[in-house]
C-alpha cells in the first residue's frame, strides 16, 4: 500500500445529539378496544436507513427506531466479516441475512491477531505499527478495492457499514476486540491509545445512522489477562474502556447505543452499569440464557437487555447443541426480558471456507420463523413473569425447575403490560401444564399452540372465560412448544351495569348507557387532581360523548377510586385511561390485586379501555388504585355478574 496517509478531520455533520433516556415518548399502537389478537407494532419490515439510529424507549425497557417505532434486535454474528470478506462476498452475505429477517449484524472492526493476523482480505492493516493511535489511512478516499493506493482498511469498513445500511441492517461494531484472556487487542488499548482511537472512530463513523457500538470483547476489564502475549501490558482496562467510550461519544455526530461485551457468564452492567455511555445491558449467558437475562432485567438501573452471543451451531466442543437447543436460547432470552438476541454459527463467525453453506443452516431458519412470529405481536410490551415482585404468572403449573437437567427443561413466560396477550415457552415435552386463565386480567381468552420447530400457523386449543385455571395436554408431534394466550376481544357485557362514572366531567350517555358525573355522586371517593383538555385529538378517534369523557379525568401518581354501597358479589371492571402529555408507566390494582402491570400510556391523545378485570367484593367497597407514573383516569364501568 502507498505510504502516504489521508488526514482525518471532523466531518461536517449537524451536531444535534440525542440524550438517551430523555428521548421522545415510546409510541404504541394502542387499540380503542381489543378485537381479536394484538396488533403488530414493530417497526415496518423491511427497515430502512431512516429507521436508525436505534435508541432506548422512554421507560428504558425496550428499543425504538429513530421515529419511535418498537424495534426488536435480531442479530447474526459474522464477527470476521469486515476483515475476512471481499466486497462481493459481503454483498452475498448481507442479502441472505436480510432475506432471513436479521436486522443486525455483530462484527469486529479489527482482525483478530490470534486467529487471522492483522490484515484484511485486501492485505491492508488498520493501524501503523499496531498502534491504535495511528490509523493507517491513505490520502484519497475510494470505494474501489482495485485502487490499491487509495482503498485502505477503513475505506473497506465504511463500505461495509454503508452496504448494510442500504439494506436496512444495523451494524453492531465491536471496535477493539480484547479477546479471550486478553489475547487480541486488549494489550494495545492503553488509556492514551484508546482516547485517540475513539476520537478517530467518532469522527470517521459517528455520523452513520446504522451503528451500535460494542466495547471490549470476550473479556472482563479487570483481571482476565491470562492469554495476553508475554511481555505485553496486562493491566486492567476499566479506565481505558471508559476513555474509548467517552472519546467516541464526544466526537460522534449522532448518538448511538453502546455496551460492553464481557466474558461469558458476565454482564456489561457489572463493570460499566453506572457509566453514562453504557445504554444497553449485555447479558452474556451460558446455554440457559433465561437466568442471566432475567438478572439484568431485574437490575435497579433499568436498561434494555440484549443477549449478545449464544452457543453456536456446528460446535465441536461441549456444549454441542442440536437444533431444538439452539432455538431454545433465543426463546428463553426474549421471554425473560431481553429485547435482543444474537444467533451464531461456527462457520460464519470467523467466515471460514464453509460459511456460504452455513448460511442455509436450519437453525437460522428457526430464528427467521421466531422473528416472523413475534412481529405479529406487541412484544415491546412483554414483561417476564419471573421478574422480581411479580405474583401473577401465565402458568399455574408446568414451568419445571432450574435444578432439573441443569435447567435445560425450564419453561419461561411473559405477559404484555396491557393484558392483550401472553407467551409461554417449553423447551422440552412435559405433563402438568396448567394455564392461569385470569393472567390477562379477565375477559375471555383464546389459547393456541405454535410449533417453534416447524413454524407456520397456530393450532387453536379453544376460547375460555378468563377465570380459574385449565390443564393442557402436550401438543402431538412437538419437541418444544410455544403456548399463546390472547385476549379474545372485549366480550359483550353479560352482566348488569352497576355504575358508569365520568371521573372528571359531567353526566352523559355512552353506548346507550347513562354515565354519572363524579361531582356530587353518592358513595364515591376520588383521590387525584381534576383535569380537562377537550382540544387534544384522540388516537384513535371516537364518538363525541366518549371523547368528552376521556378528555376529562383525574390524575395523580397515586390516583384512586373508592365506590361504596357495592353488594357482595363478582364484578367486571373497566377503566378508561388516556395521555395528554408525555408517556408514563403505571400499575393498576383493584381490590388490592395487581390487574395491570407497567401500563405504558403512549403519546398525547392515545387512550384505552382497560379490562375487564374480574373481581370479588365482600366488604361493600370496590377500591381501584394506581401507582408508579402519573395516571390519567377518565371513566369507570362496573358490571355485576
Amino acid at each position: 500500500m502507498n505510504s502516504s496517509r489521508r488526514h482525518w478531520q471532523t466531518p461536517l455533520f449537524a451536531l444535534g445529539l440525542v440524550v438517551l433516556g430523555a428521548c421522545g415518548p415510546e409510541r404504541e399502537e394502542l387499540e380503542a378496544e381489543a378485537s381479536g389478537g394484538p396488533e403488530a407494532a414493530l417497526a415496518a419490515n423491511p427497515l430502512t436507513l431512516a429507521d436508525y439510529p436505534i435508541k432506548a424507549s422512554a421507560d428504558q425497557r425496550s428499543l425504538v427506531t429513530a421515529t419511535g417505532a418498537p424495534f426488536r434486535y435480531v442479530a447474526d454474528t459474522p464477527w470476521g466479516l469486515p476483515s475476512r470478506l471481499s466486497q462481493a462476498d459481503v454483498i452475498a452475505y448481507l442479502d441472505d441475512r436480510k432475506a432471513k429477517g436479521f436486522n443486525t449484524i455483530q462484527v469486529m472492526l479489527l482482525p483478530m491477531p490470534s486467529e487471522w493476523g492483522t490484515k484484511n482480505y485486501y492485505g491492508d492493516t488498520p493501524f501503523n505499527d499496531m498502534n491504535p493511535a495511528s490509523p493507517a489511512i491513505t490520502s484519497v478516499a475510494t470505494t474501489n478495492p482495485s485502487d490499491a493506493s487509495g482503498y485502505d482498511y477503513w475505506d473497506h469498513v465504511e463500505w461495509v457499514i454503508d452496504q448494510a445500511g442500504q439494506r436496512g441492517i444495523q451494524v453492531a461494531a465491536a471496535v477493539s476486540w480484547y479477546g479471550y484472556g486478553g489475547r487480541d487487542w486488549r494489550p494495545y488499548m492503553t488509556t492514551s491509545a484508546s482516547t485517540s482511537y475513539g476520537t478517530f472512530l467518532g469522527k470517521r463513523f459517528g455520523g452513520k445512522n446504522n451503528l451500535f457500538w460494542i466495547l471490549g470483547g470476550d473479556n472482563n476489564p479487570t483481571g482476565d489477562a491470562a492469554d495476553v502475549p508475554a511481555g505485553m501490558d496486562t493491566s486492567d482496562r476499566v479506565e481505558a474502556t471508559n476513555a474509548l467510550a467517552n472519546a467516541i461519544r464526544a466526537n460522534e455526530a449522532k448518538r448511538h447505543l453502546m455496551s460492553y461485551h464481557a466474558k461469558r457468564r458476565s454482564s456489561s452492567a457489572a463493570y460499566f452499569g453506572s457509566q453514562a455511555w453504557h445504554t444497553v445491558h449485555f447479558a452474556y449467558s451460558p446455554e440457559t440464557t433465561y437466568s442471566y437475562v432475567l438478572a439484568d432485567y431485574n437490575r435497579t438501573t433499568v436498561r434494555p437487555v440484549v443477549m449478545p452471543e449464544s452457543y453456536y451451531d456446528a460446535r465441536t466442543s461441549s456444549p454441542i447443541l442440536d437444533r431444538r437447543r439452539l432455538r431454545a436460547q433465543a426463546w428463553w432470552s426474549y421471554l425473560s426480558g431481553a429485547v435482543g438476541f444474537a444467533y451464531g454459527h461456527e462457520n460464519i463467525w470467523d467466515m471460514d471456507s464453509a460459511w456460504k453453506t452455513a448460511l442455509q443452516a436450519p437453525s437460522a431458519t428457526d430464528i427467521k420463523n421466531l422473528a416472523s412470529f413475534l412481529a405479529g405481536y406487541k412484544t415491546h410490551l412483554l414483561r417476564p413473569d419471573h421478574r422480581t415482585g411479580n405474583t401473577q404468572k401465565l402458568l399455574a403449573g408446568g414451568y419445571g425447575t432450574t435444578s432439573t437437567n441443569g435447567g435445560l427443561d425450564y419453561g419461561v413466560s411473559a405477559t404484555a403490560s396491557d393484558g392483550s396477550f401472553g407467551l409461554a415457552y417449553f423447551p422440552t415435552t412435559r405433563s402438568g401444564i396448567v394455564v392461569n386463565l385470569a393472567a390477562l386480567g379477565g375477559g375471555n381468552v383464546t389459547l393456541s399452540w405454535w410449533n417453534p420447530g416447524a413454524g407456520g400457523a397456530k393450532t387453536l386449543i379453544g376460547t375460555y372465560a378468563g377465570t380459574g385455571t385449565r390443564a393442557l395436554a402436550w401438543p402431538s408431534g412437538y419437541t418444544d412448544a410455544l403456548l399463546v394466550v390472547e385476549r379474545a376481544g372485549t366480550p359483550p357485557t353479560s352482566g348488569t351495569l352497576l355504575r358508569a362514572i365520568n371521573l372528571g366531567g359531567p353526566a352523559l350517555t355512552i353506548d346507550g348507557r347513562s354515565w354519572e358525573a363524579s361531582s356530587g355522586a353518592a358513595n364515591l371517593t376520588l383521590t387525584g387532581t381534576r383535569f380537562e383538555d377537550q382540544s387534544i385529538p384522540l388516537v384513535p378517534a371516537t364518538d363525541a360523548n366518549r371523547a368528552q369523557m376521556i378528555r376529562s379525568c383525574i390524575y395523580g401518581t397515586t390516583a384512586s377510586v373508592a365506590m361504596g354501597a357495592v353488594p357482595s358479589g363478582t364484578y367486571d371492571v373497566y377503566l378508561y385511561v388516556w395521555e395528554d402529555n408525555a408517556t408514563k408507566t403505571f400499575d393498576v390494582r383493584v381490590e388490592g390485586t395487581l390487574v395491570q402491570d407497567n401500563y405504558v400510556s403512549g403519546a398525547p391523545g392515545e387512550w384505552k379501555r382497560l379490562g375487564p378485570w374480574v373481581v370479588s367484593v365482600t366488604d361493600g367497597t370496590l377500591n381501584l388504585t394506581t401507582s408508579g407514573g402519573t395516571a390519567n383516569l377518565s371513566g369507570l364501568e362496573v358490571y355485576r355478574h
